[in-house]
């Protein structure tokens, strides 16, 4: 017998928070459905009520201000990749949209569910972890925001409570002299990454990098940052900086991974692909801050 759901359509985020409340977790929210419509049919996904968030034109936007870039979170991949305001340290998300699946999925495809369907090779969470990022979590009972990287809590778990919903994420704008690039290693161009890496850093007046984030997917159970990484960094340079360094600092990065062995590559590849990616990554976003 073919397995069924009822559908429900809010006319708002208030009422899609409603009826999760109602159903608990016999309910999901549909974004995209571009992950969500795979598991079920296989029979990994499991639910009695689907609330579909599709038709929220509300949640469907890229705004800017001074301080930062708003994105709802029901932006699709499709209009990330065509927008004009990318610039400085935002522009590495015009890359990462452009290589992002295929042309169909990202007409499809949304920010916020590649977020909360939080698989650690999620592509965007790396530079967004790397951008600072922050996440507003929206409930009936009221808001809260907090840090990216402090969103994934585990392998598709998220620290969202059964009532809330990721409706926003902001950007804050870089400082001046910054640079942010991204990398990614897959079997196929289309095929979700085996390790990604992204980098960003600022320098001062004296072009010495006096800010660093370096951020890695798919080499632990959620997107990580490595710190200890980041600190070898700052301080330096960036003309004095020599190939020792940059090896010195994807050591350090493949250190700090904690990789699985799966059906895409082993725990040992995962750990070498990490520090090849930071340290190309490294090269890329020095090369733009010498220009």
């Amino acid at each position: 017998m073919a397995r069924s759901f009822q559908y429900l359509r809010p006319n708002s985020p208030r009422e899609a928070c409603e009826l999760k409340a109602k159903y608990g977790q016999e309910a999901v929210f549909w974004a995209g459905g571009t992950d969500l419509l795979l598991e079920w049919r296989r029979g990994a996904a499991d639910f009695e009520y689907c609330i579909d968030l599709s038709y929220l034109k509300s949640l469907r936007y890229i705004r800017q201000d001074d301080s930062r870039i708003a994105i709802g979170a029901l932006t699709t991949v499709a209009s990330l990749e065509v927008y004009k305001g990318f610039e400085n340290g935002h522009a590495v998300l015009l890359k990462v949209a452009s290589q992002f699946a295929t042309p169909q999925i990202r007409n499809i495809a949304t920010l916020g569910g590649n977020l909360c369907h939080a698989v650690p090779s999620a592509d965007f969470a790396v530079p967004l972890i790397a951008l600072d990022a922050e996440v507003k979590l929206f409930a009936v009972t009221g808001e809260r925001i907090l840090l990216l990287e402090e969103f994934f809590k585990d392998v598709k778990q998220t620290v969202l409570e059964e009532d809330e919903l990721l409706v926003e994420i902001k950007i804050p704008h870089p400082p001046p002299h910054t640079a942010c690039t991204f990398q990614r290693i897959s079997r196929a161009a289309v095929d979700i990454a085996q390790v990604n890496a992204a980098v960003c850093l600022t320098i001062d007046e004296q072009h010495r990098i006096s800010r660093a984030r370096i951020a890695l997917g798919a080499v632990a159970p959620i997107p990580l940052r490595s710190k200890a990484a980041e600190e070898i960094l700052i301080g330096n340079r960036i003309l004095e900086i020599e190939e020792e360094l940059l090896a010195q600092v994807g050591e350090q990065a493949a250190v700090d991974t904690r990789p699985i062995s799966d059906v895409r590559t082993s725990a040992a590849y995962r750990r070498h692909a990490s520090k090849v990616l930071v340290k190309r990554a490294l090269v890329e976003a020095l090369g733009k801050l010498k220009e």
